[in-house]
Parts: C-alpha cells; sequence; structure tokens
C-alpha cells in the first residue's frame, strides 16, 4: 500500500493533492471512492501500458463503476449475518475443542509417564525382595 502510494502524484488527483496513505486506505475500501482514485491506481499499477492497452481496462472498470453508482449491490442482510456469526461461533467452539483435546493428550502423556515409573519402582521391589 506505501508503495501505491509512493507512486501516486498530485496530477492524478481532481483536487491536485495526493490523500494521505490512511485516507487512500479509506478510499480503496470504499469510503468516499471516486472514480479519479480508480484511474489513478490503474495509471500507476499499468505503467509501463500504452493507451491502446490501459483503455479497455479502463472501459471496463468504467462500466463497473457506473453500475455501482447507478445500482449498487445491496449490503448482506439479516439472515447471511447470522449464518457468518454462527459460522464464527462455530470456529470458536472447534478451537475450545481443539484446545481441550491438546490438554487430554498432555494429561494422557503425563499419566503414561507416571505409570511407567511406577511399573520400574514395582519392578525394582520385586527384584529386591
Amino acid at each position: 500500500m506505501s508503495q501505491l502510494h509512493q507512486r501516486l502524484t498530485p496530477d492524478h488527483f481532481v483536487a491536485r493533492a495526493v490523500p494521505e496513505l490512511r485516507r487512500l486506505r479509506d478510499l480503496l475500501a470504499g469510503d468516499g471512492l471516486e472514480w479519479d482514485v480508480v484511474e489513478a491506481v490503474a495509471d500507476v499499477c499499468f505503467p509501463d501500458d500504452s493507451s491502446d492497452r490501459c483503455k479497455p481496462r479502463l472501459e471496463t472498470a468504467r462500466a463497473l463503476w457506473d453500475r455501482a453508482q447507478s445500482s449498487p449491490t445491496p449490503l448482506a442482510g439479516a439472515q447471511e449475518l447470522a449464518l457468518a456469526r454462527e459460522l464464527l461461533a462455530a470456529k470458536d467452539r472447534t478451537i475450545e475443542i481443539y484446545q481441550e483435546m491438546q490438554r487430554l493428550q498432555t494429561a494422557y502423556e503425563a499419566s503414561e509417564r507416571g505409570r511407567y515409573q511406577a511399573l520400574q519402582i514395582a519392578t525394582l521391589l520385586f527384584a529386591m525382595a
């Protein structure tokens, strides 16, 4: 992200100023994104492309941009958010179970070591008797 920011110039923007890095991150995350930012990123990402090669990319991006401006995709509904929360809860339960299995494995190994030591002591005592 910082490399992209360093390559941007004031000429890329309508306001003739490169946004701060933090603001650029927000813009690229969709917070107040403007077309000049899209063009600037395309220019920086494909610096060696001729205008003939760059033009179709920008036309495709512009079509997506226009469609997003006229009929944006709605945010995820409540049902999708609920499913996402359930998935995260299941992930958390899986992690907890895995951690419990690790604790049980450690306890089992300690028990086996104790049993083996007890067997060695018993063998030694029988040999002495």
